[in-house]
Protein backbone atom coordinates (compact mmCIF):
# COMPACT_ATOMS: atom_id res chain seq x y z
CA UNK A 1 0.00 0.00 0.00
CA UNK A 2 2.83 2.49 0.84
CA UNK A 3 4.68 1.30 -1.75
CA UNK A 4 1.89 1.94 -4.72
CA UNK A 5 0.84 5.55 -2.95
CA UNK A 6 4.30 6.78 -3.05
CA UNK A 7 4.70 5.60 -7.06
CA UNK A 8 1.69 7.38 -7.07
CA UNK A 9 2.54 10.35 -5.30
CA UNK A 10 6.03 10.86 -7.60
CA UNK A 11 3.99 11.20 -11.13
CA UNK A 12 1.80 13.87 -9.07
CA UNK A 13 3.29 17.35 -11.31
CA UNK A 14 5.38 19.16 -9.35
CA UNK A 15 3.47 22.38 -10.21
CA UNK A 16 0.50 21.31 -8.35
CA UNK A 17 -1.14 22.85 -5.80
CA UNK A 18 -4.13 21.02 -4.64
CA UNK A 19 -5.14 17.53 -5.30
CA UNK A 20 -8.40 15.68 -4.54
CA UNK A 21 -8.98 12.05 -4.21
CA UNK A 22 -11.98 9.51 -4.41
CA UNK A 23 -10.76 6.74 -2.24
CA UNK A 24 -12.88 3.45 -1.93
CA UNK A 25 -13.86 1.13 0.61
CA UNK A 26 -11.04 -1.59 -0.02
CA UNK A 27 -7.40 -1.25 0.23
CA UNK A 28 -7.36 1.15 -3.10
CA UNK A 29 -8.81 3.63 -0.73
CA UNK A 30 -5.82 3.42 1.69
CA UNK A 31 -3.32 3.50 -1.60
CA UNK A 32 -5.12 7.10 -2.10
CA UNK A 33 -4.96 7.86 1.51
CA UNK A 34 -0.71 7.09 1.11
CA UNK A 35 -1.03 9.63 -1.88
CA UNK A 36 -3.17 12.20 0.87
CA UNK A 37 -0.49 11.97 3.49
CA UNK A 38 2.07 12.21 1.20
CA UNK A 39 0.82 15.10 -0.66
CA UNK A 40 0.20 16.83 2.57
CA UNK A 41 3.45 16.39 4.10
CA UNK A 42 4.62 18.08 0.32
CA UNK A 43 2.26 21.33 1.05
CA UNK A 44 -0.31 20.70 -1.15
CA UNK A 45 -3.72 21.34 -0.32
CA UNK A 46 -5.79 18.00 0.27
CA UNK A 47 -9.10 17.25 0.04
CA UNK A 48 -10.53 13.65 -0.26
CA UNK A 49 -13.84 11.80 -1.04
CA UNK A 50 -14.87 8.87 0.67
CA UNK A 51 -17.05 5.96 -0.71
CA UNK A 52 -17.81 4.85 2.58
CA UNK A 53 -18.31 5.96 5.91
CA UNK A 54 -15.05 6.33 7.43
CA UNK A 55 -15.67 3.66 10.14
CA UNK A 56 -16.15 1.28 7.25
CA UNK A 57 -12.46 1.00 6.84
CA UNK A 58 -10.65 -1.64 8.23
CA UNK A 59 -6.76 -2.81 8.43
CA UNK A 60 -3.83 -1.02 6.94
CA UNK A 61 -6.37 1.43 5.12
CA UNK A 62 -7.81 2.21 8.54
CA UNK A 63 -4.03 2.64 9.77
CA UNK A 64 -3.64 4.84 6.10
CA UNK A 65 -6.58 7.18 6.56
CA UNK A 66 -5.93 8.05 10.38
CA UNK A 67 -2.41 8.83 9.44
CA UNK A 68 -3.55 11.05 7.25
CA UNK A 69 -5.98 12.31 9.34
CA UNK A 70 -2.90 13.33 12.13
CA UNK A 71 -1.59 15.44 9.21
CA UNK A 72 -4.37 17.53 9.13
CA UNK A 73 -5.98 16.15 5.50
CA UNK A 74 -9.39 17.10 4.59
CA UNK A 75 -11.93 13.87 4.52
CA UNK A 76 -15.69 13.92 3.11
CA UNK A 77 -18.12 11.53 2.67
CA UNK A 78 -18.82 11.35 -0.82
CA UNK A 79 -22.45 12.69 -2.44
CA UNK A 80 -23.63 12.59 -5.71
CA UNK A 81 -24.87 16.04 -5.38
CA UNK A 82 -21.19 17.05 -4.45
CA UNK A 83 -19.62 19.73 -6.77
CA UNK A 84 -16.22 20.67 -7.00
CA UNK A 85 -16.75 24.20 -6.36
CA UNK A 86 -12.42 25.32 -6.02
CA UNK A 87 -9.74 24.64 -8.48
CA UNK A 88 -7.72 21.45 -8.22
CA UNK A 89 -5.12 20.63 -10.14
CA UNK A 90 -5.10 17.01 -9.89
CA UNK A 91 -8.12 14.23 -9.51
CA UNK A 92 -6.89 10.81 -8.36
CA UNK A 93 -9.38 8.12 -8.42
CA UNK A 94 -8.71 5.21 -5.22
CA UNK A 95 -11.67 3.26 -6.04
CA UNK A 96 -11.40 0.47 -7.63
CA UNK A 97 -8.65 -2.02 -7.22
CA UNK A 98 -7.55 -5.58 -8.50
CA UNK A 99 -10.61 -7.55 -6.28
CA UNK A 100 -13.14 -5.59 -8.44
CA UNK A 101 -15.65 -8.40 -9.89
Amino acid sequence: MQRAGFSLFKRIPKDAKHIIIFAGSGNNGGDGFVVAALAKQAGLTVSVQLMANSDYYIDNAKIMLDHAKTLGVEFKLYSKTYVVSFSVDVIIGAIFGTGLS
